[in-house]
């Protein structure tokens, strides 16, 4: 993506931690899209729009693999969280 569509939808400046915000609970929202969205909608809306790349169908395996991913993810993080709290 070039810096001219970044400066289009605002994003220029941003700085996003990796998995940022993972722990949300779906559906939630949204602030970049000012709605509330699943997380099949917020994967797409992550793909089309900062990465103006193409959706993915809802049923596309490549969908499930992201969201279950992202599922994965946040359940390692929680645990890593909780680990280190209890440590400390």
């Amino acid at each position: 993506m070039g810096q001219k569509e970044a400066v289009e939808i605002g994003m220029e400046d941003m700085e996003i931690p990796p998995f940022a915000d993972i722990g949300k609970k779906y559906p939630v929202y949204f602030k970049m899209a000012g709605k509330v969205m699943t997380l099949d909608q917020v994967i797409n809306f992550c793909i089309t729009t900062p990465m103006a790349g193409e959706a993915l169908a809802w049923d596309d395996q490549r969908m499930a693999d992201l969201a279950a991913y992202i599922t994965w993810v946040n359940m390692v993080k929680t645990k890593t969280m909780k680990k280190e709290n209890t440590e400390g």
